[in-house]
């Protein structure tokens, strides 16, 4: 799950990790992703007026908490692009 904190944007990755965010006001945001057997990221962007923005995060497994994740998680980088709206 990929969210902009203090805004109801949420969005889902596609099978690839790719995503993307439409109609953003221009600002600084901070952009959480949670993704199932890796950390959460947290990133602060600048989403400038109708302009979009990419950004690839390097998605690091998760330590185990007790929660069954395979072994054998691949590296996994998740591209995001989030577009502003004037």
């Amino acid at each position: 799950m990929v969210s902009l904190e203090g805004t109801p944007l949420v969005c889902f990755t596609n099978s690839e990790g790719r995503f993307g965010i439409q109609t953003v006001r221009p600002g600084s945001y901070r952009l959480v992703v949670v993704y199932a057997g890796f950390r959460s990221q947290e990133v602060r962007v600048r989403v400038p007026g109708d302009d979009a923005i990419e950004h690839t995060l390097d998605m690091k497994k998760a330590p185990r908490s007790g929660v069954a994740v395979a072994d054998s998680l691949p590296p996994f980088n998740l591209s995001l692009s989030v577009r502003g709206a004037n």
